[in-house]
């Protein structure tokens, strides 16, 4: 197979992650979260209930569509661009798959069902009689929200080690540690894991 051809499709990977999966990330999270969680008596929506783990988890998502657009783009270009005429031997060699690079975009879009899945735990371990209480809520959330925190800095050093190792198309890992930087900064701005986070006046100040 032609190098731009295998890179063409590795950028269609990517864009299909950035977007379609993160779509499907976030609706197996609803999934989840309205399957096996328990709602507290005069508990709301989800949101209401737990607003600092559903922003972070939607945040996630929207600068993953951002980046996927991007990926779009490469990818249409790398198809129009096509096998150049004439190229360096050295430069013929058939990218391997930049293995650390996909790991991370995964593990990025992988983040809103992760925190849901951290929510049910997290459910199952505060429970007592009655099983959930709505004092129990912001400390539920706030615990989901740092376990995608760590899924986010992880998929950050899975980039670095994409690039440290030379995978190629380096794009890939650069989008990928771009996405991880931003997330973890707009966390880290927005504080999602900050108590007392509200839907409406969100994080204390």
């Amino acid at each position: 197979m032609a190098p731009w051809r295998r890179s063409g499709r590795i950028w269609i990977l990517t864009t299909l992650l950035l977007t379609i999966g993160s779509a499907v990330s976030l609706i197996l999270a609803s999934i989840i979260l309205d399957a096996l969680m328990q709602r507290p008596a005069g508990g709301g929506s989800m949101t209401t209930m737990m607003p600092g783990a559903v922003y972070a988890s939607v945040t996630v998502t929207k600068v993953c569509m951002i980046c996927g657009g991007a990926a779009a783009f490469v990818t249409v270009g790398a198809w129009l661009i096509g096998h150049p005429a004439r190229r360096p031997a050295a430069e013929a060699v058939e990218p391997a798959l930049p293995v650390c690079g996909l790991s991370s975009i995964a593990l990025i879009v992988s983040t809103p069902c992760v925190g849901a899945v951290a929510v049910v735990i997290a459910q199952a371990v505060t429970g007592g009689e009655p099983p959930l209480l709505l004092g129990d809520l912001p400390g539920i959330s706030r615990t989901a929200v740092f376990v995608q925190l760590a899924v986010l800095v992880i998929g950050a050093i899975s980039a670095g080690v994409s690039l440290a190792r030379h995978e190629r198309p380096r794009l890939v890992a650069l989008l990928g540690l771009t996405a991880g930087v931003v997330l973890i900064g707009l966390f880290w701005h927005f504080q999602f894991y900050a108590r007392g986070f509200d839907q409406d006046t969100w994080a204390p100040r």
